[in-house]
Order: C-alpha cells, then sequence, then structure tokens
C-alpha cells in the first residue's frame, strides 16, 4: 500500500509536468523551466518538441543525482523517469516511507501575437 501511494503521487506530479509542457504552445525553445523538488533540487530547460536542452543542478543532493545522467536530448518523460529512478536507488526517495513530498513547478514566458 506504501508503495502504491508513492508511485501514485509521483506519477501524478510526473502528469503534471508533461501536461505543463504540452500546453505550453507558444514558448520559446529556452523559456521553458521546469523544476523538480524533491531534495535534490533539478532544473531542467525544454524547447518546443518538449527535448531537455539544460540541466542544472540547484544543490549538492542534485549535482550527486545528476552525475552519470546523460539527460540532454531526452523527452522530457524520459528524463523525469531517469530522476525518479536514481532518486529512489540513491535513498532520496523512500518508497518504504508513508509520507512522500514531491514537487513540480514549470515557468512559462508567453508571447502574445499581434
Amino acid at each position: 500500500m506504501k508503495k502504491s501511494k508513492l508511485f501514485i503521487s509521483l506519477f501524478t506530479v510526473f502528469t503534471l509536468v508533461v501536461v505543463m509542457v504540452a500546453c505550453s504552445g507558444s514558448i520559446s525553445a529556452s523559456e521553458t523551466y521546469v523544476t523538480v523538488d524533491i531534495n535534490p533540487s533539478v532544473e531542467l530547460v525544454i524547447n518546443q518538441r518538449e527535448k531537455v536542452i539544460y540541466v542544472n543542478a540547484l544543490n549538492e543532493d542534485a549535482e550527486v543525482l545528476l552525475m552519470d545522467l546523460d539527460l540532454i536530448g531526452l523527452d522530457v518523460d524520459e528524463a523525469m523517469d531517469l530522476i525518479i529512478e536514481k532518486s529512489i536507488a540513491l535513498g532520496y526517495i523512500d518508497v518504504d516511507s508513508e509520507e512522500t513530498i514531491v514537487s513540480a513547478f514549470n515557468s512559462f514566458k508567453f508571447r502574445t501575437r499581434s
């Protein structure tokens, strides 16, 4: 039961990120930022094709997490899967924990058309 709650919450966050990126429409390639904060905190820059074009470690734990992970060029969903899998493997996400807080933030900069 505990594992299913964790995976449901992770899946929900993952789906939220994908929907936010998919609905971005008229966003410039370098203007979509997806921040995943599970401590480690990772910032992904996503282009219009939903591909990761830049990865930024926002703290020391993120530097450890991103070591040996090549996320550039991956679809955002593939990158999120790898981040979650490695976070579990490194113990940043405890699948046996009753409470896991995972947050995702996406900052869009919309352009107006004349």
